[in-house]
């Protein structure tokens, strides 16, 4: 597994986001024809932890987590929930999913709620970034 898929994982682990998403919570790009509301998330930049021996299994990575509301009666609030219950569950998480032990997922910009008309329709979407210090987990 990999640090993305456990990421996904720690997000479908809180029953609030899938309560609001009912697990549309999609790497990188959205289904085509996706119902809403939806999520992506997507590792946007990152590198390896080094020291003066060599590496020191630490990945640290910038993940961008975007919200996403059809514009039907109080999107905008749907929108606004949905962001915050990702950063109640994302920002200060320490613990290990999958294959994957998450020193600390930090809330690093929050672009807030904004209306969006795109060729899929027109949105209420928030875009998020989180940085990640994450390793391997202990077999």
């Amino acid at each position: 597994m990999s640090m993305e898929t456990d990421f996904r994982a720690v997000l479908a682990g809180d029953p609030g986001i899938v309560a609001l998403t009912a697990d549309r919570i999609y790497p990188a790009t959205y289904d085509q024809g996706a119902a809403s509301p939806a999520m992506r998330y997507m590792r946007v930049a990152g590198s390896v932890g080094l020291h003066m021996q060599g590496g020191d299994g630490l990945d640290e990575a910038t993940v961008q987590v975007d919200v996403r509301v059809a514009d039907i009666a109080n999107a905008a609030r749907v929108a606004m929930n949905l962001r915050d219950a990702v950063v109640s569950r994302l920002h200060g998480f320490r613990g290990v999913e999958g294959g994957t032990k998450f020193r600390l997922i930090a809330l690093s910009s929050d672009r807030g709620v904004k209306f969006e008309k795109t060729d899929a329709g027109s949105f209420y979407t928030a875009s998020l970034d989180f940085s990640v210090v994450s390793r391997k987990a202990a077999a």
